[in-house]
């Protein structure tokens, strides 16, 4: 997949922003060009058996979001900051707690408008989660954390806005930051990272890499609409490859990220989210299995995870 190369305008990026550019061009004190909105939801599902003669196991779900928008615009300059976290678990008599949902995301992204509908644009943007993860259902076995994985990516590109709810954004130079915090993580060489070295006695030589980089080319397109009355769609889609993969043939690779949530609202504090992420990541190796469930190796899949779900939702 080749894409054509865009020229890129490199733009001074801090947040909080107090000024942009020298002389004319800056923020003015005035906060009417602000506009923020957040969204809080908690759904939850009980099941319970007593004398049931078909069986079943009794338990409790609950998950829940909170995402924040913060925006800026001017004539020239706009700014948008993105924070969206989910937290879910999930009880039953037979197997405890466990985590069903995790997810730390943050961003920002500061543009300068060229024209009508394009901006040179720099993005930042952060993905994380908040407890350690289990490869369940043995609890003792950590297979994600903290900063285990994290991903940072810094592009600078341009940004197009064919629609006022639909921008693509073109990065040709983009530089994407991989952190497993997580020390036996890291010496297990999860999530790309090259494990660490042993001698023939079993003793540690070289630890495992906590921290790597790349740099490539990113693409991202984000699509927010109101659909009807009482239904939202919001969808992002990003690709992301490397220049410089060990692998000559790997280097026009896409990673690809999609989430999508629609929302369905129901009253002033009642609301349907349904919600789908697909990722595909080369250096993430998953267990592939034969016709029998036998293991022949690691390799990289597609991986989805979706969500529907019935709560309570506040705007504010």
């Amino acid at each position: 997949m080749k894409l054509l190369l865009v020229p890129v305008l490199i733009i001074l990026f801090q947040f909080p922003v107090h000024s942009l550019f020298a002389g004319d061009i800056c923020i003015p004190d005035s906060l009417s060009s602000w506009k923020s909105e957040g969204n809080f939801r908690f759904s939850f599902n009980q099941i319970g058996y007593k004398n049931w003669a078909q069986g079943g196991d009794n338990s409790f779900t609950g998950n829940s979001s909170f995402d924040y928008q913060l925006a800026y615009v001017s004539p020239k300059i706009s700014l948008l900051s993105t924070l969206n976290t989910g937290y879910g678990i999930i009880i039953t008599s037979e197997d405890g707690i466990r985590k069903n949902d995790d997810k730390l995301q943050a961003s920002s992204k500061l543009g300068y408008s060229i024209s009508k509908k394009v901006k040179y644009s720099v993005l930042f943007d952060l993905k994380s989660q908040f407890t350690p993860g289990y490869k369940y259902p043995n609890d003792s076995v950590v297979v994600s954390d903290f900063f285990a994985p994290g991903y940072l990516t810094l592009s600078f590109g341009a940004d197009w806005s064919p629609f006022e709810y639909l921008s693509i954004l073109l990065s040709p130079a983009s530089g994407k930051f991989t952190i497993v915090a997580n020390e036996e993580l890291a010496n297990s060489g999860k999530y790309g990272m090259k494990p660490a070295e042993y001698d023939t006695a079993g003793m540690m030589i070289t630890p495992g890499q906590n921290f790597k980089g790349e740099f490539g080319m990113n693409f991202v397109i984000n699509l927010t609409k109101k659909v009807m009355e009482d239904v939202s769609l919001s969808s992002k889609l990003e690709f992301h490859n490397n220049y410089f993969a060990p692998d000559p043939k790997n280097r026009w690779n896409f990673d690809v990220d999609m989430e999508t949530k629609i929302n369905f609202t129901i009253n002033k504090y009642l609301s349907t989210l349904f919600y789908f992420h697909l990722l595909y990541d080369d250096d993430i190796l998953i267990s592939l299995y034969d016709d029998e469930g036998v293991e022949i190796g690691k390799g990289p899949r597609v991986q989805l995870k979706e969500n529907l779900g019935v709560g309570l939702s506040v705007k504010f």
